[in-house]
């Protein structure tokens, strides 16, 4: 080889390298284990308050229940028979203050339970129940802080009730919005129950990447800590805000006018909205242009505002305009005008904007979604119970949710970049988060199945099996 090639290869190594982003991907524990992968196998991960790690496959006839400690050393293996029917549902699980952890199964209805509980030494405990629903429909379903939560609304009502599962314990929560005036699509009065009813929702964790599908659900639940806030943006002319909290029954409610829309301009036929630490961001949207404004939610102030039109590049956009899949084909091509995205966008079936600060830096994706999955399962591979159901929303594993979704969308959007603190655009790459870095990782596997991924300590665990070796195996990855 010539000194000349040998500078050619070098070269191209190293742009290979820099182009291409790092999985920063670590591998934890790989074990052998027969599992079953067919219609109606999942996998559940849960940790207990000792910080062992639970994962629970089911199939159509059993349990299989595996234990790592937090070393990832397999510390219990032990087969359990399948609740019977009808409790056919996992629904979701909870860890008391004693270290027990339950699995709850439903019948279809959701109204029935029953409780699979292990304690410290996996001594299992079953007990049924119902729940004490009147006149009521489900319209979330929320694993968080270690619990379940089943939200309703009592028909024809403003009221939410909510019920939190502790072992085979159900407490009962009421937020009364009676007092509130609502208005549908149509700027009519209705009451909150009927806007549920209607408009499917997303289970949003801000501190995880989310994808144009979830953020452009007209309702989002933000959950965090002892609150839980649910943004209404079914009307294209304004934000609305139901701020639970989730030690007591108080609530309150905070409205957000798109100032866009407040001059009349009806030319303006999307808008939605996004909560990130703090800060309300919303996009209103037509084929000529578009407008994105960021708020403070405590002191209600404009911190900035940036707007496109269709006949100037996109001022503040990090990467091409990506459009993913289409009704033929799952490829991602790239758009070269801006009225060609803004078209995209204002007429898909809903724009969104997604919001996620990761080192000093507000990332956002701002589009539309063009191509969604009618109802059912959003669950490519055989793994943990995630789907959308009419106006009901579920996730077992709402991190694993957040993923699924975010590698399953089809829509058309930018990548941006902005500094947290002053909210001025970055000149810079598009940025690369986590669910992208598992998404590249993923591609290098072959039939896997039974997928999970959860928050352990302060990174990530991806999991996953193999059909063809029988193996499973954990990964770590930062975000």
């Amino acid at each position: 080889m010539t000194f000349n090639n040998l500078n050619i290869l070098l070269l191209i190594l190293f742009v290979s390298i820099v182009s291409t982003p790092a999985i920063c991907q670590e591998h934890l524990k790989s074990i052998s284990i027969d599992l079953k992968t067919g219609n109606g196998s999942e996998v559940t991960s849960i940790t207990d308050n000792d910080e062992n790690i639970h994962y629970f496959f089911l199939d159509n006839l059993s349990l299989k229940h595996l234990i790592f400690n937090s070393v990832f050393d397999s510390i219990h293996k032990k087969d359990y028979p399948k609740p019977d029917r009808p409790y056919s549902h996992l629904q979701g699980y909870s860890v008391s203050e004693d270290n027990v952890v339950s699995l709850y199964f439903t019948n279809a209805a959701k109204n029935k339970f029953c409780a699979f509980s292990l304690d410290k030494e996996q001594q299992l405990q079953i007990e049924k129940f119902e729940l004490p629903m009147k006149k009521e429909k489900i319209f979330a379903l929320l694993n968080h802080d270690k619990k379940l939560n089943i939200f309703s609304f009592k028909k024809n009502t403003s009221i939410i009730k909510r019920y939190t599962f502790n072992k085979n314990e159900v407490t009962t929560s009421t937020y009364d919005f009676s007092g509130e005036r609502f208005f549908n699509f149509e700027d009519q009065p209705v009451v909150l129950g009927s806007i549920l009813n209607v408009h499917g929702n997303a289970i949003i964790d801000t501190d995880l990447p989310s994808s144009i599908d979830q953020a452009s659900k007209l309702i989002k639940l933000y959950p965090s800590g002892n609150k839980l806030t649910i943004s209404l943006n079914h009307r294209k002319s304004a934000t609305r805000l139901l701020n639970l909290n989730l030690d007591n029954e108080s609530s309150s409610l905070d409205y957000f006018p798109i100032p866009s829309f407040a001059f009349g301009n009806m030319e303006y036929v999307k808008s939605n909205s996004f909560i990130n630490n703090g800060k309300l961001l919303q996009v209103i949207s037509s084929t000529r242009m578009l407008d994105f404004y960021i708020y403070d939610m405590s002191t209600r102030a404009e911190l900035k505002k940036y707007s496109i039109t269709s006949d100037k590049e996109i001022p503040f956009k990090n990467s091409p305009i990506y459009q993913e899949g289409s009704a033929y084909s799952s490829n991602t091509r790239e758009l070269e005008k801006t009225k060609q995205y803004l078209r995209k966008v204002t007429n898909s079936q809903r724009v969104g904007i997604a919001a996620n600060e990761k080192d000093g830096k507000l990332n956002i994706k701002m589009g539309g979604v063009t191509t969604i999955a009618a109802g059912g399962m959003m669950m490519p591979m055989a793994g943990i119970p995630v789907g959308s159901f009419g106006a009901m929303t579920f996730s077992v594993s709402p991190t694993f949710f957040a993923y699924n979704a975010y590698a399953s969308t089809r829509a058309t959007y930018i990548k941006s970049v902005f500094d947290a603190s002053t909210l001025n655009h970055v000149e810079t790459g598009p940025f690369v988060n986590l669910f992208d870095k598992i998404e590249e990782y993923e591609e290098g596997l072959s039939n896997i199945r039974l997928v999970t991924l959860f928050k352990f300590k302060d990174y990530y665990v991806h999991s996953n099996y193999s059909k063809d070796d029988k193996r499973y195996t954990l990964s770590k990855f930062e975000n």
